[in-house]
């Protein structure tokens, strides 16, 4: 359909992502429960921004966190590096963040080495 090819294309890789406000989260975590892949991936990095605040990281950051187990492996990948840019915020989901270094994707292994290296003595 139409409105289909406009956010595939509003959305496609390379595509710079948009910035939301605290009005917009509900919307984006609306996103995280859709079943096209590249639509969760689009929420997951607009909730990955820390200035959205740490009053609204307890309904952010555990939404986010489910997906590190998603059957899409960009999807997991994307849910790590969005909860990393919530540093130690993110703290109490390090261990499901560090279990993706067993991952069966080697790209979503290879960001879990690098990000939890910066993580190292936390969680």
């Amino acid at each position: 359909s139409e409105i289909r090819q406009q956010v595939e294309s509003e959305i496609a890789p390379g595509t710079p992502h948009i910035e939301i406000e605290s009005a917009d989260i509900d919307e984006a975590l609306r996103g995280l429960t859709l079943e096209e892949p590249r639509l969760r991936q689009h929420a997951i990095l607009v909730l990955g921004r820390r200035k959205l605040g740490k009053s609204n990281a307890k309904r952010i950051l555990p939404a986010i966190a489910e997906h590190l187990t998603d059957s899409n492996a960009t999807t997991r990948r994307l849910a790590l590096l969005s909860l990393s840019y919530w540093k130690l915020t993110a703290e109490p989901w390090f261990k499901a963040m560090r279990a993706l270094k067993d991952d069966k994707d080697s790209l979503v292994r290879q960001y879990a080495y690098n990000i939890m290296d910066e993580f190292k003595g936390h969680g």
